[in-house]
């Protein structure tokens, strides 16, 4: 559970607190022949490195990376002006079901997954996370 948690603070970190407003611009006006689109998902994958300090999740840091990437790239033909913030919250949902996913294919986790979806703090934090993000985007 500590390495998805990992995960997902590495997220936050890329996506949000070390993203600037610079980046985004640039990588909405060249799409996949911007260079702050490959540093912005290679970011991710060095800041994954750092917080799960070591190499023995290689495979599944690499696999979250490329999955980044290509969300972003996606996210960034399917958008426009009328429709950013659907393709945000939809951007946010691929890359938790990714970071999940992988981090399920990878790890094998011995522990119940309908307990998340009866856990009201869980929810509360989740419902919090998109009221946040989607109001920053309106």
């Amino acid at each position: 559970m500590l390495v998805l948690i990992k995960l997902f603070l590495a997220h936050i970190i890329g996506d949000f607190l070390l993203q600037p407003g610079s980046w985004v611009a640039e990588k909405e006006r060249f799409k996949a022949r911007s260079p702050k689109l490959y540093l912005h998902f290679a970011l991710h994958g060095v800041l994954m490195f750092i917080l799960l300090w070591g190499f023995e999740q290689t495979f599944l840091v690499l696999a979250i990376t490329l999955s980044h990437g290509i969300i972003d790239t996606l996210k960034l033909y399917a958008q426009n002006h009328t429709n950013k913030p659907k393709w945000f919250l939809i951007d946010q949902f691929l890359h938790v079901i990714s970071l999940v996913g992988f981090w399920i294919y990878f790890t094998t986790p011995a522990f119940p997954f309908t307990n998340w979806l009866q856990d009201p703090v869980l929810l509360m934090y989740c419902v919090c996370i998109l009221a946040v993000t989607y109001r920053d985007w309106e």
